[in-house]
């Protein structure tokens, strides 16, 4: 299990206040590729952001999130930064993303809480 930098979690609640949640060590990947295609080529880079099991403690599934924890949802609005970000959404997830470099929305998530706790995480990938 390697880290490299801590994360910072947005989710957005039932009356569109944003909570915010800082996990203190992940593993952030910055894939950079690109798609070749007839007409030229176009960007593939992603990001793909592992949190592991020691960092599960307060983690609620998507379906049963209420506001108490934290989750990884592709289908609402979930936004991940990059490092410890102090700055709370106030009147919108724009007040972060304009000042934080490394601020996007999860595309993807997947659960593999199976098998021993050393290989348990939740994979996050953003575009």
């Amino acid at each position: 299990m390697i880290t490299n930098t801590p994360l910072t979690i947005y989710n957005q609640l039932e009356d569109g206040a944003f909570k915010r949640t800082v996990l203190p060590a992940v593993f952030w990947r910055n894939v950079k590729a690109q798609e070749t295609k007839k007409y030229g080529t176009e960007n593939a880079s992603s990001i793909v952001v592992m949190i592991f099991h020691d960092q599960l403690t307060d983690y609620v599934p998507p379906e049963s999130f209420n506001g108490m924890g934290w989750t990884v949802d592709a289908e609402a609005e979930t936004y991940i930064c990059k490092g410890a970000v102090d700055i709370e959404a106030v009147n919108g997830i724009s007040d972060v993303m304009s000042a934080v470099r490394d601020c996007y929305r999860v595309s993807a998530s997947t659960e593999n809480l199976y098998g021993s706790p050393s290989l348990q995480h939740l994979k996050i990938e953003v575009k």
